[in-house]
């Protein structure tokens, strides 16, 4: 009875040793199988996105092949052109050849018409209430009259001030412009070639007093005989265009002037 439960006992004994090794072994196969699930679940995103990749390869791949045909096809039209194009010049060297070979014909005398040609005349303008001792009237023969007004009749000394005296003579200047709707005017300031000495602080050059000068004019015009400004322009030439030569007081005062233009032309 006693051997018998001691056997029973043994049983026992090998029974939980037995049971102890296999808990081991059942929690590694268990881990092992989750390592595997996740080493397939990495391996199937892969695929999936090798997948996607030889997709992409094979679009890009598409459009590269349309290109390559639509080069290709452009370029049989641009051979076929070529040859059509080389054809047609061989055909017009061989006209041209042709051509080359027969005599020419006489040429028949041109006869130019005739042309007459008016010379220009100054516009017809009434000034014989201009003409006076600081103002000659020039028919200048290429359609414009000049009017020259005597500076120092218009400005005192190194000044752009107008006088009395020059605001009368721009009066009947204004008066004849008025009446003559046609007509455009120059106004351009001169002086004669004497430095301009103390009043150089003021004008700096004769190039700058003319210009004042005329400016004065031209607004005086435009304000008291209501002549438009785009009827006049204004130009200053300073001691660069003297009527006369010489330093001689008679020479400088005469080379001292502002001048009207007067003209059908539009400026």
């Amino acid at each position: 009875m006693i051997m018998k439960q001691g056997i029973r006992i043994r049983h026992f004994a090998l029974l939980a040793a037995a049971a102890l090794i296999a808990l081991p072994s059942c929690a590694s196969t268990n881990q092992d199988e989750g390592e595997l699930d996740r080493e397939v679940s990495v391996l199937r995103e892969e695929n999936q996105n090798l997948r996607r990749r030889i997709d992409d390869v094979g679009s890009v791949e598409g459009a590269y092949e349309k290109e390559l045909k639509a080069k290709s096809d452009d370029l049989m039209r641009a051979r076929s052109e070529a040859d059509r194009l080389r054809g047609e010049n061989t055909q017009l060297r061989g006209e041209l050849a042709e051509a080359r070979k027969r005599p020419a014909a006489p040429a028949e005398p041109k006869v130019q018409p005739a042309v007459h040609t008016e010379p220009k005349r100054a516009p017809r303008v009434d000034v014989s209430g201009l003409a006076g001792p600081d103002v000659d009237v020039v028919d200048l023969g290429d359609g414009k009259l000049r009017l020259r007004l005597g500076s120092s009749a218009m400005f005192a000394l190194a000044s752009s001030e107008l006088t009395a005296e020059g605001k009368k003579v721009l009066d009947r200047v204004g008066d004849v412009l008025r009446r003559e709707r046609g007509l455009y005017v120059s106004v351009e300031g001169h002086t004669d070639a004497t430095p301009l000495g103390k009043s150089k602080a003021k004008w700096g050059t004769n190039m700058a007093l003319s210009m004042a000068r005329a400016l004065v004019v031209q607004d005086y015009l435009k304000a008291n005989k209501g002549i438009a400004e785009n009827r006049m322009r204004v130009v200053g030439y300073g001691e660069h265009r003297p009527v006369v030569s010489g330093g001689s007081k008679e020479a400088l005062a005469r080379n001292r002037r502002v001048e009207l233009v007067l003209s059908s032309d539009s400026l």
